[in-house]
């Protein structure tokens, strides 16, 4: 089965896998930050 994207969707489920990778690292930043106890 192939599932074809077009230009538009495919830039639009990067733009979206990008911004959960970042919100991921922000979580992971603040639960450093959380966790260290300065």
């Amino acid at each position: 089965m192939n599932i074809s994207l077009t230009t538009k969707e495919r830039m639009l489920l990067e733009d979206q896998k990008r911004h959960e990778e970042i919100c991921i690292e922000k979580y992971n930043n603040y639960a450093q930050q959380a966790s260290d106890p300065q």
